[in-house]
């Protein structure tokens, strides 16, 4: 399933693009994602807590992270298998940054393929989890940049 998804943020360009391209410190912005092990700086290993409809998993699995400079574009690579063995799911997720008016526009386009208990449900509710996913991280990366969170943790300026 291919999802895109768009939102604004009131910053500039080059602090949300600091910020998103720092793993370990967006990561929590993504509702149930954590990061457990940097391998380096382009390899992690994480868990992801996700509920679609009734079904709740937690997917533990390995990140590969590359940046596009020139593109203004973060591309992860993520695979994991849920630990209770009911799923898995794998694909790729690209999110891209450029000017908005009065700050930045991002937009977030993900591939995901899913096995098990999770893949019996619909495209529809399966948007509806990217939606709600989206629009917490997009209020998080707003709260970070503009409350000097990302500032002190991260060395960002405004």
């Amino acid at each position: 399933m291919e999802f895109e998804n768009r939102f604004s943020v009131n910053a500039p360009l080059d602090t949300v693009w600091q910020f998103i391209t720092d793993v370990p410190q967006v990561a929590p912005c993504l509702p149930g994602a954590e990061i457990t092990r940097e391998i380096d700086p382009e390899h992690y290993e994480g868990a992801m807590k996700i509920k679609v409809g009734p079904v709740q998993m937690t997917m533990r699995g390995e990140i590969q992270v590359h940046i596009d400079e020139a593109e203004h574009a973060i591309h992860l690579s993520a695979r994991g298998r849920d630990v209770r063995g009911i799923g898995s799911a794998s694909g790729t997720i690209t999110a891209a940054v450029t000017p908005g008016d009065g700050g930045t526009d991002v937009v977030i386009t993900s591939k995901v393929d899913v096995t098990g208990r999770i893949a019996q449900f619909g495209r529809g509710i399966m948007q509806d989890v990217a939606n709600r996913q989206t629009a917490q991280f997009a209020a998080c990366l707003q709260e970070k940049l503009t409350s000097g969170a990302a500032a002190e943790s991260g060395g960002l300026t405004q």
